[in-house]
């Protein structure tokens, strides 16, 4: 199978679990809406920007 969890690289799944931690410590400090906008529209306006004419 290609593609499942397990065969993630070592560095790429600790990366995630870094960022899910951060994450989960910004939801604690700023509360969830707020974390969610810090965290995810950049992103948003990133794939706006490639994929939405």
């Amino acid at each position: 199978m290609t593609g499942t969890i397990a065969q993630v690289c070592p560095a790429d799944e600790r990366l995630a679990e870094r960022l899910a931690e951060e994450y989960r410590q910004a939801r604690i400090d700023m509360g969830p809406r707020e974390a969610a906008a810090e965290w995810f529209t950049p992103l948003l306006r990133k794939w706006r920007s490639v994929f939405v004419q």
